[in-house]
């Protein structure tokens, strides 16, 4: 009777161990598009299956004037672009839905096709307006963008064997900053999902040893995502990059001055690496903007 008893609570311990670390997603879904970025389909305004990129980079998200309509104005947001700064509307979408998530009071800019330049087709953006609202596993090895109930703990979405992936993070102003390692040296670093390229900074490249022409710089031409176009950019091969106890080998890095220029790094003076979905598609990005926590999986 007493081995029964104890094996009885043994099993009821067990379950609730399962139950205490396995918490169902308010979403899971897959995303779609090309590798370039993470894009998913969501229903905003009463619009459905809407193509957006999920974008850390962005304060708040962007839509265009088919999607705005009945929406709150707020205000006017100065947005800075790679084609200048534009005065663009602030408007509030009551819902964002994604599967069973919910966002609500969302907050947009309504943009302008001719911030990009191109003449491709502008596309929506979900900033951390959206992103904030949910614990944000952002799976790129399955392809799959998951959405938990906000301040869930990575230790209730990770397995045992995988706790170990806590990063340090910063959350200020929703710009999501860490700690890196680049070529054994240390490094800030911003995690920018939006962003098409692992991107070191000039003074990056400086204490990197990098010289004006620097032999392991080389040139690619690379089909921009939206317009087709293609494009020849400076590159370079960064031997390792490391973030918390994840290191990834012969990253393939953009290091053209002029991109530099219009991206977040060309606003730094210190060493400092934008790292963009290239590097974030092999792996999976947990975070809590709520609860500061975030995780790196290999």
């Amino acid at each position: 009777m007493q081995r029964f008893l104890a094996g009885l609570l043994l099993c009821a311990f067990n379950v609730y161990a399962i139950a205490a670390y396995a918490i169902a997603p308010l979403a899971d879904v897959a995303l779609i598009g090309d590798n370039h970025r993470p894009r998913i389909a969501v229903d905003i305004n009463g619009h459905r299956g809407v193509q957006c990129i999920l974008d850390t980079g962005a304060t708040v998200g962007v839509i265009g004037r088919d999607l705005a309509d009945g929406a709150q104005r707020v205000g006017e947001s100065q947005v800075t672009t790679a084609n200048g700064v534009f005065a663009m509307p602030l408007l509030r979408i009551r819902d964002v839905v994604l599967s069973g998530a919910r966002a609500s009071d969302v907050e947009f800019v309504q943009r302008d096709a001719s911030w990009f330049g191109h003449g491709g087709t502008a596309p929506c953006i979900l900033g951390m307006s959206f992103a904030r609202q949910f614990t944000i596993d952002l799976d790129g090895h399955a392809r799959r963008l998951r959405l938990y109930p906000a301040g869930t703990g990575t230790d209730a979405i990770l397995n045992r064997t995988q706790r170990g992936a806590s990063i340090k993070a910063s959350f200020d102003k929703d710009v999501i900053e860490t700690d890196a390692i680049v070529n054994r040296t240390h490094t800030k670093a911003r995690i920018d999902t939006g962003w098409g390229f692992v991107t070191p900074n000039s003074a990056l490249l400086d204490r990197l040893g990098y010289r004006k022409n620097d032999a392991r710089y080389f040139t690619k031409d690379l089909q921009q995502s939206d317009s087709g176009r293609m494009v020849t950019v400076r590159m370079t091969t960064l031997q390792t990059v490391q973030l918390g106890n994840v290191r990834a080998s012969n990253v393939l890095s953009d290091a053209d001055p002029d991109r530099e220029a219009a991206s977040i790094v060309g606003r730094r003076t210190d060493p400092y690496l934008q790292i963009g979905w290239p590097l974030l598609s092999d792996h999976r990005f947990i975070f809590d903007v709520g609860t500061r926590r975030a995780a790196f999986v290999p």
